[in-house]
């Protein structure tokens, strides 16, 4: 017997009448059986409790003499998969594969062999008659071929029963006939037909009608007396046995390249929108490589300039500040002149400095507003600009920026000068008769300079004599020593005690002992920021992703319940989607470590910094894209793999 239901009914959750009553029905291997009735009456349902789509919520089902009502989701999914074989009022073929594909869909699904699978779909659409479009795409079909697709697909697997729901309801009545011509061809080589229609005209064709109504049925007759057709081939022998003589080093094999063939001809079936995706992975992802490349570029770039300096620069910083300005500048300009004795020192030099809060500079009156760019207040030896590098104009101020009997005066940074609205030349200095307010007192400006890159303190800066730093209250005062490259360690140990011998105390050394430090906290800080950055990035890619394979699972309900109906488990529904987003990711991961990598070129170049491109960068892109496109892919696919292919056949 090929089906038995005893007492089935079936009862939706909300629904004020079962779908199914109380049903009893047998059906033998051989039948030829059409099931009618209006709209309504429960036909579907009766169809998908036959075809393993749905459960009954009561009463007893079996399929070739196996009891089905407690086996388990994987088990029905093998039943259908072996047994039955469906064809669908729309057909819901895959539109963007070849015919031919879509004939063999249920065989790959079986683990069929390619060469085996190829001949057994080539059979099948001879079976039908399709057999010189096999390499057609299915959506350039008329709706008569496409339901005789749906017929050799269907019988490709070699089913015991094939389960027709109006699978004439779409079509003229030619392509009606040819489509119960090719049903009653099956039925006569033994396999059980059971037709779901409404059309008294096909119902007539069965050899047994069964009529439903409100869930229940009414009637139960023969239509034809010819004898029944026994089957050709022994219903036991169970079809395309090699495939389960694979070893499973071959059924893996087969598999992984069947399910790579599905996930790239689902991709390029719909390129606009997953080159769209692949962009959007491919910017994060690249914007990601590129911040790592730009901090390894930025952090060696600062780490050069400032192990440079510890190889031939230290600072000092010196007790009282104010006290010595006032009270011992011939002492200060003794001790420095004794560091700048030492061997191995290049030039040794005072700076007073006075952050904006302790100074008020103006431009015109004492009373008005500062610049928005807050303006520090330096003092310094006549030779520091000299010393250090720092481009002074005109080069004939020098001295009397040293002397604290002199007048006020005072050399802005280029930036300051700007600030402060002062007209200046690159090549003479500032305009003759231009001058600025230090708090209180006019000062005239003699000169501008360019403190570089490696003084970027000094950028918005005024510097004055000593005698205007006499009436600041408060002074920071440092002894700024450069050395030949690599003595500036040596020079630190000696230097407290050639600036005082009688007291070192007064001294201490304050820039080699942290510089160190200093590297590892920029490199951390770097770190810290691109991590964040790459972190924010790598979160839009995933929901940018996720949210379009959610809208593709969607769009491919109808697709995915044929899989499942014909028989496809839900972990090959949710793998095949997880690889989608793994092809993906790999491409996008590819193209963002290129983006990455000449966005770090370009910067570089931009900011004349040696670039820094760590060679597992573009590897970096790549195991994130594969990483991030298998993340933004798994509630998709865990999605499509619930979907219900009773409902969902039908959306």
């Amino acid at each position: 017997m090929a089906i038995s239901l005893e007492r089935v009914s079936r009862t939706y959750p909300g629904a004020d009448s079962p779908a199914l009553s109380d049903v009893s029905l047998a059906i033998e291997s051989g039948e030829f059986v059409s099931i009618v009735g209006p709209s309504g009456s429960g036909k579907s349902t009766l169809l998908n409790v036959l075809g393993l789509l749905d459960r009954a919520s009561s009463g007893r089902l079996a399929i070739r003499g196996q009891a089905v009502d407690a086996a388990s989701e994987r088990s029905l999914d093998t039943m259908r998969l072996r047994l039955i074989g469906f064809v669908f009022q729309s057909s819901n073929v895959i539109g963007d594969d070849s015919v031919i594909s879509n004939a063999a869909i249920g065989l790959r699904v079986q683990g069929v062999p390619m060469d085996e699978r190829a001949s057994a779909a080539l059979d099948a659409l001879e079976f039908v008659g399709l057999e010189h479009k096999r390499k057609v795409q299915a959506k350039l079909l008329s709706g008569g071929e496409r339901q005789r697709l749906a017929i050799a697909r269907a019988i490709a697997t070699h089913p015991r029963i094939i389960l027709a729901d109006e699978p004439t309801g779409n079509l003229d009545s030619n392509n009606s006939r040819r489509v119960i011509e090719y049903l009653r061809k099956l039925n006569s080589e033994g396999v059980t037909v059971i037709v779901i229609t409404h059309d008294v005209d096909v119902a007539n064709q069965a050899d047994r009608r069964i009529e439903i109504r409100d869930g229940r049925i009414t009637s139960d007759v023969e239509t034809k007396s010819q004898p029944m057709p026994q089957p050709r081939v022994p219903v036991d022998l169970e079809p395309f046995g090699a495939a389960s003589q694979q070893s499973w080093v071959s059924r893996t094999v087969c598999s992984l390249m069947d399910d790579w063939g599905d996930a790239v001809s689902a991709l390029s079936a719909r390129t606009l929108r997953t080159m769209l995706l692949i962009l959007a992975f491919a910017i994060a992802i690249g914007g990601m490589t590129g911040a790592l490349g730009i901090s390894s570029t930025t952090s060696n770039a600062i780490n050069n300039r400032l192990a440079i300096a510890s190889q031939d620069r230290l600072s000092i910083s010196i007790e009282d500040g104010p006290g010595v300005l006032r009270d011992d500048f011939d002492g200060l300009r003794s001790g420095v002149d004794r560091i700048a004795r030492l061997p191995h020192v290049v030039g040794a030099s005072y700076v007073y400095s006075a952050v904006p809060a302790d100074v008020h500079i103006t431009r015109v009156r004492p009373s008005d507003l500062e610049p928005e760019t807050p303006l520090s207040l330096h003092s310094s030896s006549k030779n520091y600009f000299n010393d250090f590098g720092i481009e002074l104009i005109p080069h004939n101020i020098r001295s009397a920026l040293d002397d604290p009997l002199a007048g006020p005066l005072a050399v802005v940074s280029t930036k300051a000068a700007i600030a402060l609205d002062i007209p200046y030349s690159k090549k003479s200095g500032p305009a003759a008769g231009v001058s600025i307010w230090i708090d209180d007192q006019l000062v005239p400006i003699v000169g501008v300079f360019e403190p570089g890159p490696n003084f970027p303190e000094y950028a918005d800066s005024v510097f004055v004599n000593a005698s205007i730093m006499r009436a600041v209250s408060r002074s920071d005062l440092k002894v700024q020593v450069r050395t030949e490259k690599g003595f500036s360690a040596a020079i630190a140990r000696v230097a407290p005690l050639a600036y005082s011998p009688s007291d070192p105390g007064k001294a201490k050394v304050d820039v080699t002992a942290d510089i160190q430090s200093i590297r590892q906290d920029v490199s951390n800080d770097l770190g810290s920021l691109i991590a964040l950055l790459s972190l924010v990035l790598m979160l839009l890619a995933i929901i940018t992703a996720a949210s379009s394979m959610y809208l593709t699972v969607q769009n491919r309900s109808a697709e995915i319940a044929l899989r499942r109906a014909i028989g496809s488990s839900r972990w090959l529904i949710c793998r095949s989607f997880i690889l989608e987003g793994f092809i993906v990711g790999m491409t996008a991961g590819s193209l963002g470590g290129i983006i990455g990598t000449v966005t770090t070129l370009c910067v570089s170049w931009i900011q004349a910094w040696p670039p820094v491109l760590p060679p597992e960068l573009w590897l970096v892109g790549v195991l994130l894209g594969a990483t991030t496109g298998i993340v933004s892919a798994i509630y998709p696919a865990w999605v499509a793999s619930r979907q219900d292919p009773a409902i969902a056949i039908r959306a």
